[in-house]
């Protein structure tokens, strides 16, 4: 299954028992606060504008796309082996903030955030900053691909 995009106006939960993909942008409006579940599996999608979406055990891969926001978003119950964000993007003229993000699961073989520039010809690298996220650094699980900072 694979909808153009998910605005996802849900205050429960959303459980995936199978993998999805979404292809175009995962939307969470203010004000929304809902779950996905799911069984380890990622969730692909193209971009994000997201405020206080909640992964259960459901790691997240954006490629391309647009990304807003990434905003108050928390990722539970991970595999310690798992990425639990992924960012597969060219990069823009000015770097992306996410604000609040919470990731509750310690790695050990996987990270928190792997951030990944797929144009490093373009002279506009991916750079994310990670504002008030918790932990406060979580440097040693942030995993920086051709020239993602």
């Amino acid at each position: 299954m694979s909808p153009p995009g998910a605005d996802v106006d849900n205050r429960g939960t959303i459980a995936i028992s199978y993998p999805l993909s979404i292809a175009g942008q995962l939307i969470s409006p203010s004000g929304v606060t809902g779950t996905v579940t799911g069984n380890g599996t990622a969730l692909p999608v193209a971009g994000l504008d997201v405020v206080g979406m909640v992964f259960d055990n459901t790691p997240l891969v954006s490629t391309g796309g647009t990304l807003a926001r990434m905003d108050s978003a928390t990722f539970q119950n991970m595999a310690p082996s798992a990425t639990q964000l992924t960012i597969n993007h060219p990069g823009g003229a000015t770097p992306f903030s996410f604000t609040g993000v919470t990731f509750l699961t310690t790695p050990s073989g996987g990270f928190y955030i792997r951030a990944n520039d797929t144009d490093t010809g373009d002279g506009q690298p991916l750079v994310i900053n990670m504002i008030e996220a918790v932990p406060a650094d979580g440097t040693p699980f942030e995993e920086e691909l051709n020239g993602a900072v």
